[in-house]
């Protein structure tokens, strides 16, 4: 696992927009070759343009993401369970008698409602949430708490606390599953939008048959009106936020690709 670990970062970091920029750089300062330079600094523009571009990250985002699950769409008693991935919370601020989300808040609230809704049964919080000494965070500032606050009855909810990835989701997961509704198949798996591919190959590898329910999206609806593009001129203006969302994408992406070479998707 160590060594896995360490591969994919590597490799990770490797394939970054960012570290091509840095090596392009690096170039430019030391290169005497004035042929290449004059050539890479046009590559390096338009390497710029693209990876900076709004429109054309969130087309891309929606090319990859699992779309959403209208509510209308789920029945009334449809799903035992709804899978719940952690993730989403941050332990590194202060004061500790609240829970901080980083993202992805809606993982529970769009959670919260089909259980109101009585179109899941139960809820299970899979993912183990660490404090930033590296500790199991307490119950209070751990992701089923914010469901007992929202009203769901701890009765419920399930909680499996050992899971550091995506693949031993799935693992731990399904041995519950099986202990606890061996019969029972119709499971609903929520998660982050870009993550849900991954997340859902894992689920089918240990055998666990699920329907996927989108949350936290990247991309809009489509079309420059929707990503605050409103004339030809902003098309071309370089965004940060595309160039992170790239990064967010290739890592997704690239784990993805990972996964199904060691068997885990």
């Amino acid at each position: 696992m160590t060594m896995f670990f360490i591969l994919s970062k590597t490799l990770y970091f490797l394939v970054l927009p960012s570290t091509w920029l840095f090596i392009s750089f690096i170039y430019f300062l030391f290169s005497k070759n004035e042929k290449w330079k004059k050539k890479l600094r046009w590559v390096v523009v338009l390497f710029i343009l693209f990876f900076s571009n709004a429109f054309i990250i969130n087309e891309v985002f929606l090319l990859w993401e699992l779309p959403p699950t209208p509510f209308a769409d789920i029945k009334q008693g449809q799903y035992e369970v709804a899978i719940v991935l952690t993730g989403v919370t941050s332990d590194y601020k202060s004061p500790k008698d609240r829970i901080y989300f980083h993202r992805g808040a809606d993982r529970v609230l769009h959670t919260v409602r089909l259980f109101q809704e009585g179109k899941v049964k139960k809820i299970l919080v899979s993912g183990a949430e660490f404090s930033r000494d590296g500790e199991l965070s307490s119950t209070e500032r751990s992701l089923k708490q914010v469901f007992l606050q929202c009203g769901v009855p701890d009765s419920a909810i399930w909680v499996e606390n050992q899971s550091r990835n995506t693949y031993e989701n799935a693992i731990f997961s399904a041995k519950m599953i099986k202990e606890y509704l061996p019969n029972k198949q119709n499971l609903l798996l929520v998660s982050s939008a870009f993550h849900l591919r991954r997340a859902e190959a894992c689920f089918k590898k240990a055998g666990v048959k699920v329907d996927v329910f989108s949350t936290d999206f990247y991309a809009g609806d489509g079309g420059l009106d929707e990503i605050g593009i409103v004339s030809l001129v902003e098309i071309f203006m370089p965004s940060l936020d595309a160039w992170l969302k790239w990064n967010i994408l290739i890592k997704e992406v690239l784990g993805y690709i990972v996964y199904k070479l060691m068997g885990y998707a």
